[in-house]
């Protein structure tokens, strides 16, 4: 297992604290029914198109937390390569760490289509 520097898990916990600030600042309501106007939350509301409960959960998995924090190690990957001097072994750990990134982004994005093709389904 590959053990973080002290400069390393600063930047790393940075990175995720301003990711999530900036989304915490500009968050909305997950669920538009059920407040005080009085409507009662449907099916469609938790599940059906974009505007739903389901889409809007795993939008923002994806979107707003899967794909910044790919990009951080895609980045911290690179820079591993750039700097590894000629040294065979530190080149490997960073092509290990883009290989690894381009791997679970398209699993996250496959999962995606999946269960916006789901939620089509279920209310076509």
């Amino acid at each position: 297992m590959m053990r973080l520097g002290a400069w390393q898990g600063k930047i790393i916990g940075l990175t995720a604290f301003l990711f999530l600030a900036a989304h915490a600042a500009f968050a909305q309501g997950l669920v538009t029914c059920g407040n005080a106007s009085g409507s009662m939350c449907t099916w469609t509301d938790l599940v059906g198109g974009s505007g739903s409960l389901v889409a809007k959960v795993v939008n923002y998995a994806i979107f707003g937390f899967a794909i910044p924090i790919a990009v951080g190690f895609f980045i911290w990957g690179g820079i591993k390569m750039i700097t590894s001097g000629g040294n065979e072994g530190r080149f490997k750990e960073g092509k290990d760490v883009v290989t690894g990134v381009l791997w679970g982004l398209a699993i996250a994005l496959g999962a995606w289509i999946i269960i916006n093709t789901v939620i089509a389904i279920l209310t076509a």
